[in-house]
């Protein structure tokens, strides 16, 4: 149930979802019990909850509810019930639109680039900027929200799925390495480098499958999906891109893709080229550009902090 309000919290849960959570036998269940048990609600904490009830029937019903999600007598079960969910379950209730404390939520925003371990033992590459959120109970329900860029390596757990949620889409993770690079414009780069994921726009319900090498260009505003090849040389290991033997056109695309950086290369310079080496997920463009001028004898100039040319 926690996975259903924090889908709901975070504007992810679908329509039948959002019916599901309100309908759950377990949240009756628990009302039943909170209602009937010697330590019922104060009359106080009954207001609280009766408040906090509505508000959630307004998040589902889009203020604009044509009839209540519960029968009349199941109100004053739902109203004592979430006072106590949100008094003694407060993992599973958090009220954030009034203000109420998030014990249970872990927020990370890296101030620096940031390697962050779950509790699942998934490892998270966080840009500097970025951040991410999650409930503490993870373990029952590996949902991750990400706020800009950040590099995944998921541990694989076939009974509990591990699900991305960036802005109006969700990407759906079996055990893999992938990159979400949030660019200015406002577009996300999805680049797959091991596994598989599968990425549902909430605008068009579309669902995407990714498999390695490959990467998609989605636009939020309207749900657009662009699938592309990123290249099938490149391998990711604890915390390196690698290359080998990568023609320099298509070196400079994935580094283009995963760096959000605009690399450019003269006319006079064979796109034949090879290229192979290492690096760093946190690496700074330019040092990067330094590195391949150095191995494969070019020069560069910087144009500014994310644009370059090489010649």
């Amino acid at each position: 149930m926690a996975t259903y309000i924090f889908r709901l919290l975070t504007g992810s849960l679908s329509s039948k979802g959002q019916r599901q959570l309100i309908d759950k036998a377990r949240m009756r269940q628990v009302m039943r019990q909170q209602w009937d048990a010697p330590h019922a609600a104060n009359p106080d904490d009954e207001k609280t909850g009766e408040e906090i009830y509505r508000s959630i029937e307004r998040r589902i019903a889009g203020e604009k509810r044509v009839r209540p999600l519960l029968g009349r007598g199941w109100r004053g079960y739902a109203a004592a019930a979430v006072a106590g969910l949100v008094i003694g379950l407060a993992g599973y209730l958090l009220y954030q639109w009034t203000g109420y404390p998030k014990p249970h939520f872990v927020e990370i925003a890296a101030v620096e680039p940031t390697r962050h371990v779950l509790p699942d033992s998934s490892v998270v590459w966080i840009e500097r900027g970025s951040g991410i959120r999650y409930l503490s109970e993870f373990k029952e329900g590996r949902d991750v929200k990400l706020s800009g860029s950040a590099l995944f390596e998921v541990t694989k757990d076939a009974r509990h799925p591990f699900k991305v949620y960036v802005d109006r889409g969700t990407i759906e993770v079996k055990g893999t390495v992938f990159q979400v690079d949030h660019k200015k414009s406002g577009k996300y780069d999805i680049s797959l480098f091991e596994g598989k994921i599968d990425f549902m726009s909430q605008a068009s319900g579309k669902r995407t499958s990714l498999l390695p090498s490959q990467t998609i260009l989605y636009n939020p505003e309207n749900g657009a999906v662009f699938k592309e090849t990123l290249t099938d040389d490149i391998t990711w290991k604890d915390g390196y891109f690698s290359f080998r033997n990568v023609r320099i056109d298509r070196l400079i695309s994935a580094i283009d893709k995963l760096y959000d950086a605009e690399i450019r290369i003269k006319a006079d310079v064979s796109p034949q080229t090879a290229f192979s080496g290492s690096f760093h997920v946190d690496e700074d463009i330019n040092d990067i550009a330094s590195q391949i001028c150095y191995l494969m004898n070019l020069r560069k100039y910087d144009i500014d902090d994310k644009t370059i040319i090489l010649y």
